[in-house]
């Protein structure tokens, strides 16, 4: 993450003395683009609880609708709209009782899959076309909102699983924010059309589980406080963090 950071300030001392050099005046003709892009990628979740714990990597896939304002050659603000699926394995101590179908099972870990729409609002810094090639960097924030969340290949301490879908909407967060960062090139051809390749960082520095802290279907006691509602339920923080390959379109 400080890498990234770290290359996006170079560049943008660099773009800042280019444009010393070269007009910044764009024509209103050229300062709307729009793109198409698939984003597959790897993901994982973080927890600053001693309740939970990452314990494997999963798979991130997404994509959308990509929307550019130039505001000078060299810097535009950028935005778009996009689904993504991303998900993680999450172990818990061997304290930790499942419940589901009215019944208490310990459970050892499970893998949370999240579906998100989201949508960027960034500044990307490029340079001046080198060639046929225009090399960038992205930064800013990235607000989602949850309309999936599930478990699946729940593990129990009894040497059982399960791989039905759980839905475990109610234990996250219908809104999070994350920092987004990337670095990447474009290929122009045929006119304004571009095409797009870049590495993208996403990093939730709100709750991926709910803002209340607690779960609605893990307890550290397999008790019910009240009919369908788990007793000493399970304190919970987890954290989305991504990495993905953007390809697509620019027009």
């Amino acid at each position: 993450m400080l890498s990234l950071i770290a290359l996006g300030l170079m560049f943008s001392v660099t773009f800042a003395q280019s444009s010393t050099t070269t007009t910044t005046t764009t024509t209103s003709n050229n300062r709307w683009r729009l793109g198409l892009k698939v984003m597959p990628g790897v993901s994982y979740f973080k927890s600053n609880k001693s309740t939970m714990s990452a314990d494997a990597v999963g798979f991130a896939i997404g994509g959308g609708l990509q929307i550019e304002y130039a505001m000078t050659k060299t810097a535009s603000f950028c935005t778009g709209i996009e689904i993504m699926k991303h998900s993680g394995t999450v172990g818990f101590p061997d304290t930790t009782y499942l419940y589901n179908n009215d019944a208490f099972k310990q459970i050892l870990n499970r893998t949370y899959s999240i579906q998100s729409i989201d949508i960027p609002l960034s500044l990307k810094l490029k340079t001046n076309e080198i060639g046929y090639f225009t090399y960038w960097a992205q930064f800013g924030i990235l607000p989602s909102f949850a309309f999936k969340t599930n478990a699946s290949h729940n593990n129990y301490s009894d040497g059982t699983s399960s791989t039905e879908d759980i839905d475990t909407y109610n234990d996250m967060a219908f809104v999070r924010a994350s920092i987004m960062a990337g670095l990447g090139v474009e290929y122009g051809f045929a006119g304004s059309t571009a095409l797009l390749i870049g590495l993208n960082y996403v990093d939730g520095f709100t709750p991926t589980t709910s803002w209340n802290g607690t779960s609605k279907t893990l307890s550290t006691t397999p008790t019910l406080q009240s009919p369908g509602v788990v007793k000493n339920a399970l304190s919970q923080n987890l954290s989305s963090k991504y990495f993905t390959l953007s390809v697509g379109l620019l027009f």
